[in-house]
């Protein structure tokens, strides 16, 4: 049958959530074989994965339930044992949250077991369903395989998710200080005071800084460049301003102009 993907998974769910009569005991189709016998195929037939059998179906929906329950399980210790809710037990499959958006309300609690194939029919009594589903071990160590990847794959995405964050809050937290301290600059005098228009720089330039290594590198070069061109062209029109008053005050008296002041 081979290992499904996300995208497998998440077709499966689909169509296994439109035929109630595979999991909901309740529904008086649950009871009728060839009611399922059609739903199975036609979960096979709008899989479209070659060579995918009733039998191979069969198991997989075994193993899934299975794993929900176990998932379910757990979650309703944690809660019944009265922890916070940041303690509370967190499933880390990936589809465990769409498939318990219908199978937990055909799901019941003893205890601490979960029963899935229990319905209760018109007299009001309760009745065991016979699971046509057998388990296929080859099956379920995939199951567990695939249980397993989900947990290293959570748990490292927990870890980036943390030290991104804290990332996040060293940065603002700079932000913060160099807001704070540009604010003081603001009452210092616009006089020539060397020192306090170098601290200005060295903060504002701080601060660019701080903005830029908050963007994706591409945007943050294309940023660099914008505030080169405009810093470089200021220059080049300060050099260009300086050079014609220099010519100007260095352009000799003509003759003309100097008879007229001797005059």
């Amino acid at each position: 049958m081979g290992r499904w993907t996300e995208a497998d998974m998440d077709t499966f769910l689909e169509v296994y959530q439109e035929h109630e009569e595979l999991w909901n005991p309740k529904l008086e189709l649950y009871r009728n074989n060839g009611a399922r016998k059609r739903a199975l195929s036609d979960i096979i037939k709008r899989m479209n994965k070659p060579n995918l059998t009733v039998s191979d179906m069969k198991i997989k929906i075994k193993n899934i339930r299975t794993t929900y329950k176990r998932e379910l399980t757990k979650i309703l210790k944690a809660k019944k044992s009265g922890n916070g809710t940041d303690d509370c037990y967190e499933p880390v499959l990936i589809w465990f949250k769409k498939a318990d958006t219908f199978l937990r309300n055909v799901t019941e609690a003893r205890g601490s077991k979960i029963n899935m194939d229990v319905f209760v029919d018109a007299s009001g009594e309760r009745q065991e369903m016979q699971d046509e589903f057998s388990t296929d071990p080859s099956s379920i160590a995939d199951e567990e395989t695939e249980f397993k990847a989900a947990i290293v794959t959570s748990t490292k995405r927990i870890d980036f998710t943390n030290r991104k964050r804290k990332l996040t809050e060293d940065v603002s937290a700079n932000v913060s200080s160099l807001h704070t301290s540009l604010g003081t600059l603001d009452g210092i005098s616009l006089q020539s005071n060397t020192d306090a228009y170098e601290e200005e720089c060295s903060l504002f330039g701080k601060l660019i800084a701080v903005q830029l290594s908050q963007l994706p590198l591409c945007n943050a070069l294309v940023c660099q460049e914008k505030i080169a061109v405009i810093i470089r062209q200021e220059r080049i029109q300060l050099l260009h301003s300086q050079g014609s008053n220099s010519k100007t005050a260095k352009q000799p008296f003509s003759a003309t102009n100097s008879s007229d002041e001797i005059e």
